[in-house]
């Protein structure tokens, strides 16, 4: 018996491995998607490219703007462009979604602040899951973005005002909501879970201001100072866009580089890099390679490393590097050159992945 499952076995790894680079066990890959159609699976510790898919979008599209994975590790996640657009180019986006077993694509859901859209959650840095109906309809708060506690149980949903809605998964129901006192509506709101505790993250007159919150809690308390991209002569009414992702038992922040916001547009002496902040002490652990603007900054699932994208002028499409850093302590392990472009990038463990390259044509029908 035990001869004859192996026989089936390797007798299935061969068939899957006409299609994709199968059978083998879930592996860490770096996936880089470029907006002209490149999607690239790179090893994530060369950051070579293993394999790729290169998606055949319509003439004068938005292309492709931005990347997630299933928890699972089966299904990749591309924004895409909506071919209903009435002028016939592609505006932007459609969310697709790819089964690395067999490259198969379809259209997962439309346009943002569609009911379609609700069915998909924020569960990590990179990470997207499906939700029941149930949920959907429970957490149909406008303007808020949801973001899954590591166990399941609580959602964390950030708005402007600034306001924190908690969503208790057991029970289906949005338990408590909490709004920052002489808050303003413009903020820029980050938001990571550490375990079951909550931290959100702003950006106010060139500091960095850290909330904290647990299920258990009633109100908010006073934010905390911590680091932030600090005020630069010229650029004093014009709000620094950061990002924050939990590293371990870290936080990490950085400012958003390459995109409409940039703050090198308008003044001089912007420095770049990463803060690492100790949730527990309010305190910067370290700053992060400052010569590097990072357009995207990722953590790894372990959260032992990060992986960047940069952007090396403010301008669209400026050249790129794709980054490896140890997070801990910020040893740059290593760089790539990418093309002019734009990137977006996911650090996942996949099941498979597609072999060789391969070309995809997008589905043009939402499916039911």
């Amino acid at each position: 018996m035990a001869l004859r499952t192996l026989l089936f076995i390797f007798s299935a790894c061969l068939l899957l491995a006409s299609g994709t680079a199968g059978c083998q066990t879930a592996k860490d890959y770096v996936v880089t998607v470029q907006r002209s159609g490149a999607i690239q699976f790179r090893d994530s510790t060369t950051l070579e490219i293993v394999s790729s898919i290169n998606v055949d979008l319509p003439v004068n599209s938005s292309g492709l703007n931005g990347v997630s994975v299933d928890p699972s590790g089966r299904t990749l996640y591309i924004e895409g462009p909506e071919h209903t657009n009435p002028t016939g180019t592609g505006g932007c986006c459609w969310l697709y979604s790819i089964e690395m077993a067999s490259a198969h694509a379809k259209v997962a859901a439309g346009i943002w602040g569609t009911k379609s859209r609700r069915r998909f959650v924020n569960a990590g840095p990179s990470l997207l899951t499906t939700v029941s109906d149930q949920a959907s309809v429970a957490t149909q708060v406008e303007n808020d973005e949801w973001r899954i506690s590591p166990d399941g149980r609580w959602w964390a949903g950030l708005r402007r005002g600034p306001s924190l809605d908690l969503y208790d998964a057991t029970r289906n129901k949005i338990v408590k909501s909490l709004t920052v006192e002489h808050g303003n509506n413009e903020w820029y709101l980050n938001g990571a879970w550490i375990k079951d505790q909550f931290y959100f993250y702003t950006v106010h007159d060139g500091s960095g201001w850290l909330w904290h919150v647990s299920p258990e809690s009633d109100s908010l308390e006073e934010a905390i100072a911590v680091p932030g991209p600090g005020s630069v002569q010229g650029c004093e009414n014009q709000t620094a866009l950061t990002e924050m992702s939990a590293v371990a038992d870290r936080l990490v922040v950085n400012e958003v580089f390459g995109g409409k916001m940039d703050r090198r547009q308008r003044c001089d002496g912007v420095t770049g890099g990463a803060w690492i902040i100790d949730p527990a002490s309010h305190q910067s652990v370290m700053t992060l390679t400052p010569q590097f603007y990072f357009w995207r900054l990722i953590p790894s699932q372990d959260g032992t490393s990060l992986y960047g994208v940069t952007s090396e002028a403010p301008t669209v499409g400026s050249p790129s590097q794709l980054v490896y850093l140890d997070a801990r302590s910020g040893q740059i392990l290593r760089t790539r050159a990418l093309t002019h472009d734009y990137w977006w990038i996911a650090v996942s463990n996949l099941r498979s992945i597609p072999s060789g390259d391969k070309s995809l044509a997008l589905p043009v029908e939402l499916t039911k």
